[in-house]
């Protein structure tokens, strides 16, 4: 099992990391895929996503995900959402905010 976050038990540091780069670097793309990982999968969207808002596309295939938070319109950049491969079961009616948005998968 890999080290977690103690402010935010649910996102692997792995994920956090990047994460931080992305906000740090102002990145117009962030790839949060555990494809490649042997290690733990996002059980949701980690909330520090919701504050890049120059994000352009959000890559988060492979994980566990099972539903899109309400929050996903601030990223109002955002024109490609890629979310295969998750277990989504949700998504927030807040999502046709984001007028970009023209891939999501």
């Amino acid at each position: 099992m890999s080290p977690q976050n103690p402010n935010n038990s649910k996102t692997p540091a792995w994920a956090l990391a990047k994460i931080r780069a992305a906000g740090e670097f102002n990145f117009k793309e962030l790839e949060v895929d555990s494809r490649d990982k042997k290690t733990e999968k996002l059980k949701e969207i980690p909330s520090q996503i919701f504050n890049l808002s120059a994000l352009e596309s959000l890559k988060l295939g492979n994980n566990e995900i099972s539903e899109i938070p309400e929050e996903i319109s601030k990223l109002k950049n955002l024109s490609r959402l890629d979310l295969r491969n998750n277990r989504i079961s949700k998504i927030p009616e807040t999502i046709v905010q984001l007028k970009n948005l023209r891939a999501h998968l």
